[in-house]
C-alpha cells in the first residue's frame, strides 16, 4: 500500500526531500511538486511541522518556475504554498523561514511584473532577516530586491548587488546563494553593456554550479548560466566558446519540463533582443 494507505509507511524525510530539492534544481516541477507534496503530507501525519513548512515553501519556489502569467495554474499553486509555508512558519517560531517565504512571494510577485507587490515583500523578507542575522538567506533577499531595482534604477540597483553578495560572504555555507546571486549580477551587467565585467562574475558562478556537491543537483542554474555565456561569447565574435555554451545550453533545456524550458529560453531571447536593438541604434 502506499503511504496514506490503511497503513503508514515512515519515510525518510532526508533523502525524500534531497529527491524533490533535485528535481526543483533541474527544473521537472511537476515531478518536485508531487515529492515534496508526499512530504507535506507524512510531515502533516507525524506531526513534522518543521518538514511541513519546508515542503510547502520548496513547492511554491518549484512552481514559481514555470509561472509565466498570472493565469498560470502554477502562479495560484505557488501563492497557495507560500501563505500555507508562513503559517507554519508562525506555528514553529521559524523567523528565518517566515523571512524566505516572505522572499520567494516577493520573486513570484517580480516574475509577473508586480513591483510595487514585490518590493514590500522583499522589504519584509530583508527587515525580517537582519533582526535574525540569517545572512546566508539575507544575503539573496538583497540580491532579489536588486534584480527589482534594476528596472528602475541602476546605481542603486548595483549598490545593493554589491551589498547582498558582501552579506553572503560572511556565510562559508551560502555557496548555491552566492552562485544565484553572482548570476543575477552578471545579468545586470551585461543589460548595461559591462561585458567583460559580466564574463568575469559568471565564470565565477559557472564553477560553482558545476562542482560537485554531495549528491545535489543544479542543473536548472547551470543551464542559465551556459545561456548567458553564450549570448556573452556571441556577443564578442568567439564562436568556438558560443557553439559550445549554446550545445550545454540546448542539453540542459532537454532535461527541465517543457514550460520551464520555455522560459528559460525566452530569457537568452531576450538578452540577444536588446543587443540587437542597441546594434541598430549605432547604425
Amino acid at each position: 500500500m502506499g503511504i496514506f494507505g490503511p497503513y503508514v509507511q515512515k519515510i525518510n524525510y532526508k533523502d525524500l526531500t534531497q529527491k524533490a530539492d533535485n528535481y526543483r534544481n533541474n527544473g521537472q516541477v511537476d515531478l518536485a511538486l508531487g515529492t515534496y507534496l508526499a512530504i507535506e503530507k507524512s510531515a502533516g501525519l507525524d506531526k513534522k511541522t518543521d518538514s511541513q513548512a519546508y515542503a510547502t515553501l520548496m513547492a511554491g519556489v518549484a512552481a514559481t518556475l514555470a509561472v509565466k502569467d498570472f493565469n498560470s495554474s502554477y502562479y495560484q499553486y505557488a501563492s497557495g504554498s507560500f501563505r500555507k509555508a508562513f503559517y507554519f512558519y508562525k506555528i514553529t517560531n521559524g523567523n528565518v523561514g517566515k523571512g524566505v517565504v516572505c522572499r520567494e512571494a516577493g520573486n513570484l510577485a517580480l516574475n509577473v511584473k508586480e513591483f510595487d507587490q514585490a518590493r514590500e515583500a522583499f522589504d519584509q523578507s530583508i527587515h525580517i532577516l537582519e533582526i535574525e542575522e540569517s545572512f546566508a538567506q539575507l544575503g539573496l533577499s538583497i540580491i532579489r530586491k536588486a534584480t527589482l531595482e534594476a528596472h528602475f534604477n541602476k546605481s542603486m540597483a548595483l549598490d545593493l548587488f554589491e551589498r547582498g553578495i558582501t552579506t553572503l560572504k560572511k556565510e562559508p555555507t551560502a555557496g548555491v546563494n552566492l552562485a544565484e546571486a553572482l548570476y543575477e549580477k552578471a545579468v545586470f551587467l551585461f543589460k548595461d553593456s559591462s561585458l567583460p565585467e559580466a564574463e568575469e562574475v559568471i565564470k565565477t558562478s559557472q564553477s560553482w554550479f558545476e562542482a560537485k556537491h554531495s549528491g545535489k543537483e543544479y542543473l536548472y542554474d547551470q543551464t542559465r548560466v551556459y545561456g548567458l555565456l553564450y549570448v556573452i561569447y556571441w556577443v564578442n565574435g568567439r564562436k568556438d566558446d558560443m557553439s559550445r555554451f549554446w550545445r550545454l545550453f540546448g542539453q540542459g533545456l532537454a532535461k527541465m519540463d517543457v514550460l520551464v524550458a520555455q522560459i528559460v529560453k525566452n530569457e537568452v531571447d531576450e538578452m540577444v533582443k536588446l543587443i540587437q536593438v542597441k546594434i541598430n541604434s549605432l547604425i
